[in-house]
Formats: structure tokens, C-alpha cells, sequence
């Protein structure tokens, strides 16, 4: 036989091999995720039958979060700090790993954990800019990606609270107080952020959509609450404390109930009173 035509055939016998091992691959995640829907929806009825209202489109179809984690990056701060200040800056290491960035604009100063703080001289002017679209402009010069969660009246001025997100995901314990008097950002208070680019955590997968609305029912119980309905799910991050090394972010689901609010740790299945 001549090697064309062996070699062809060894092509044809490779392509067919690949080509069922497509097939099956996508026959088991078809399967894979009927199965995850049945059981969602059979556990979806069982709260009903327990008497907690649970309308199947606020239930998350799966959980896509995944577990992330953030190093700090403090070369990356310096330019931070001249976006939000519109210039060259200077830094002053004030210890504890605290720095401290200024110009004859203002100051900006970062900690390790996130924290962070902002003052303006004499203001940043927002113009005819709405003051969300303001606030929500200036923080994403310090790559602060948010919505406004808070807005009111203060004397002389007003006071928007923004969460930061990351990939369109609320990052829970993570936001900034942008304080304005006479139409002029003076400050940036109670600010905390993400310190780095979020990477990936490998070696753990979050449980199930069912698996999750599971564990919020066995742990109400444990906890002794009761609640008749769940009034919305909210995929999210939460930011666990460290002293030192990576910062961790952890998938959640807040729960909202007609009798309070709750986090479930996506990972785990540990229920907790939300703050």
C-alpha cells in the first residue's frame, strides 16, 4: 500500500476518533446540565412546599462565580495616584505599608488591605457632569469600576456612596464615599478597593445552583431564622481579611428575604446573616 494513501487513512481514523470525543464531551455537559436544572427546580418546589414563595426566574441558573484572589500591586498605585490628581506626584512611605501620594492638587493615600483615602485642594470641578457620572468617572481613573448605591444631601454639599465591581459583580466589602460642596469633589472617605487584578483560584469549585438553595434552607434552620419568601438572589463577591499575602475573594449569594438578608458562601455552603 502505498504511504499516501496509509497516511490518509490514519488522517480519517484520527478526525473520526476526535469527532466522538467532541460528541460525547458535549453529550455529557448536555446531560450534565439537564440534570443540575431538574434538580433546581425540584428543590425550588420543595421550599414552596415549605412555605418560602421563591419565584424560579430570580434563581440563579448556576453559580458562575469563581474563587479569585488579589495581590497587591504598589508600582501600579503611583500611577493611580497621578490619574487622580492629574499630575506628577510625590510619594511618602509612612510605614506600616502605608503610601501616601500628593501634589498642589490633594492627596491620596493607599493601605495593604485596600483602604484607601483622598482629599482635594481647592476641588475636582464636576462641571456640568452629573454628580454620578462624575463620582463614577473619577474612581475609574484608579481602575474603580462601580455603581452608586447611595446618594443624600449633606450641609453645604452631597455625599454618594459607590460598591465596586469587577466583571459586573458587586464586590461587597469594597466601595468609596465621594464627598462634594458646591459642586467640587473635596474628598474620597471610608474607601476600600480591589489591590490588584483579580486572578483566578485553582483548586476549588463552587457547588450547584440546587446544592446552594439546599444549604440556605438547612441553614436558616440551624440558625433558627424562618422566612415565607425570597424576594431576590444576588450574585457577589466577598472579601475575606488577611494580615498579609493575597487578598481572597469569595463567591456569594445574598439572599434577600421578606425577614432579612443573607450570604451563602458558594464554596462551602456556610449561611451567614448578611451585615
Amino acid at each position: 500500500m502505498a504511504w499516501t494513501k496509509l497516511k490518509n487513512i490514519i488522517i480519517c481514523i484520527l478526525l473520526a476518533t476526535n469527532l466522538c470525543l467532541l460528541a460525547f464531551t458535549a453529550y455529557r455537559g448536555s446531560r450534565n446540565r439537564s440534570q443540575q436544572a431538574q434538580a433546581r427546580a425540584e428543590i425550588i418546589s420543595f421550599l414552596q412546599k415549605q412555605g418560602i414563595r421563591v419565584d424560579e426566574e430570580q434563581v440563579p441558573s448556576a453559580v458562575t462565580l469563581l474563587p479569585q484572589q488579589v495581590s497587591r500591586n504598589v508600582e501600579e498605585e503611583c500611577v493611580l495616584a497621578a490619574a487622580l490628581l492629574e499630575g506628577e506626584v510625590f510619594a511618602e512611605a509612612r510605614g506600616g505599608e502605608v503610601y501616601r501620594y500628593y501634589n498642589d492638587k490633594g492627596s491620596v493615600q493607599f493601605h495593604s488591605n485596600g483602604d484607601f483615602s483622598a482629599q482635594f485642594t481647592p476641588g475636582l470641578e464636576a462641571g456640568e457632569a452629573d454628580l454620578e457620572e462624575h463620582a463614577l468617572s473619577v474612581l475609574r481613573r484608579m481602575s474603580f469600576s462601580g455603581r452608586v448605591t447611595a446618594r443624600e444631601r449633606t450641609e453645604g454639599g452631597e455625599m454618594l456612596t459607590v460598591q465596586q465591581l469587577w466583571q459586573g459583580a458587586p464586590v461587597l466589602s469594597c466601595q468609596a464615599v465621594l464627598r462634594y460642596r458646591d459642586g467640587r469633589l473635596a474628598a474620597i472617605t471610608g474607601g476600600r478597593r480591589l489591590t490588584g487584578e483579580p486572578e483566578e483560584e485553582s483548586g476549588s469549585a463552587p457547588i450547584t445552583a440546587a446544592t446552594a438553595l439546599m444549604r440556605f434552607y438547612t441553614g436558616m434552620n440551624a440558625l433558627g431564622d424562618v422566612c415565607s419568601e425570597i424576594s431576590g438572589i444576588t450574585q457577589a463577591y466577598a472579601v475575606a481579611s488577611t494580615v498579609s499575602g493575597p487578598m481572597p475573594l469569595v463567591p456569594v449569594w445574598c439572599i434577600t428575604t421578606d425577614t432579612g438578608s443573607y450570604q451563602l458562601d458558594t464554596l462551602t455552603g456556610t449561611l451567614s446573616r448578611a451585615a
